[in-house]
């Protein structure tokens, strides 16, 4: 058995759920996480002030296959 972990962004989580369920995997774990990958943060607009965040919003999916 092996430990699948997967981290992706949360506006694609529908489009991998119905991939996997296609693919005949159903049973999953899913968390919202918060973290920064190669982009390494983003800027944003807050009351006329750039402000950078580091921790961005993700979803990880956990599954256990054979």
């Amino acid at each position: 058995m092996k430990k699948v972990t997967a981290i992706i962004r949360p506006e694609k989580l529908e489009d991998v759920k119905a991939a996997l369920e296609e693919s005949g995997y159903f049973a999953m774990t899913i968390r919202e996480v918060k973290g920064r990958g190669a982009q390494k943060g983003i800027c944003l607009q807050y009351r006329g002030k750039q402000i950078k965040v580091d921790s961005i919003p993700k979803t990880e999916i956990y599954m256990v296959v054979e």
